[in-house]
């Protein structure tokens, strides 16, 4: 056969070949859809505030793991607990909800419980106050988490360390029962009153006792040495502060001691310390702190006494 016939026979003979076995699939197979979603999460139950990261598993039919499966979160109750765009899970209020991650229509989730903090601290104010008799205060109850987080939802409740002398409500309303006499302040003796000095209060309706009775000069309390019905004996501290000398109100007061209300909340109590007095009686005394010293125009003055350097009076 000649040579050009063998070529024609040969090219003849591939064009056959490759019409049966046809041309190669080059097209990548279909991605397995999305089977199931399992979602897990380190513990299904939170604090408030608390945040948690979930994750989730795609998985197809065959159970094989599948990867870059676009996933949306949601929450049922966000209120109790909301989710981010990428899983991460905030507490927000006591309650249950429950967190899902959707891809291709499947669906995963988990419940997610929120539970209250726990009381850490109660503070109650006003912490101190002095009140007479007839007197109404009401007190407020701050109650804190560890992070001294302001909690709401806790139930408070409010007690008295003596309710023959002071009530407490519901809601934190003092009420002051016990009743003194109001005392009265006739002379304070010696006329100008100084530090170191005892100083002699006379009247009447005092408290017989020297711890039944307080008195205050100049808003500071001195010591009361000794009581009767109608004769106080003071002694002015030197922690009274520097004041030109001149009159300031010396105050007499009959004590009923303390009287302490708390408030509890789960467990945890905060208080506060009431104290309870007649009406008090005021009268105005002269009273010397500084040391008095005279200088001429010009003239000059050298303290060397470290005691009396800090309250010094020109006259």
């Amino acid at each position: 056969m000649p040579p050009t016939v063998r070529r024609l026979t040969f090219a003849a003979l591939a064009l056959a070949a490759a019409a049966c076995g046809g041309a190669r699939d080059t097209t990548p197979p279909a991605p397995a859809p999305v089977a199931r979603v399992v979602v897990t999460a380190p513990s299904p139950s939170l604090n408030v505030g608390d945040t948690v990261q979930l994750s989730a598993s795609v998985f197809d039919a065959a159970g094989n793991a599948l990867t870059g499966r676009v996933l949306t979160w949601s929450s049922t109750n966000a209120a109790v607990a909301s989710v981010s765009v990428g899983g991460l899970v905030t507490a927000v209020a006591a309650g249950t909800t429950t967190i899902s991650a959707t891809s291709e229509g499947r669906t995963g989730s988990v419940a997610i419980t929120v539970i209250p903090t726990g009381v850490a601290r109660v503070t109650v104010t006003p912490a101190a106050q002095a009140l007479t008799p007839g007197d109404t205060l009401r007190l407020s109850a701050l109650v804190v988490d560890a992070n001294d987080v302001p909690l709401t939802g806790h139930a408070v409740t409010w007690t008295t360390s003596d309710s023959t002398r002071a009530t407490v409500s519901a809601g934190g309303l003092v009420t002051v029962l016990a009743s003194a006499p109001r005392p009265h302040i006739a002379t304070i003796a010696p006329a100008l009153l100084t530090v170191g000095a005892t100083a002699t209060i006379a009247g009447s309706n005092f408290a017989a006792a020297a711890n039944g009775v307080q008195v205050t000069v100049s808003g500071t309390p001195v010591l009361v040495t000794a009581a009767g019905a109608t004769q106080l004996t003071i002694t002015i501290p030197a922690t009274l502060p520097c004041t030109p000398t001149g009159p300031v109100p010396v105050v007499v007061t009959n004590t009923l001691g303390t009287v302490t209300i708390s408030a509890t909340s789960d467990g945890k109590s905060g208080s506060a310390a009431l104290t309870l007095g007649s009406v008090p009686d005021s009268a105005q005394h002269a009273l010397q702190i500084a040391v008095q010293r005279t200088l001429a125009a010009g003239q000059a003055l050298m303290i060397t006494d470290p005691s009396q350097v800090g309250c010094n009076e020109l006259l």
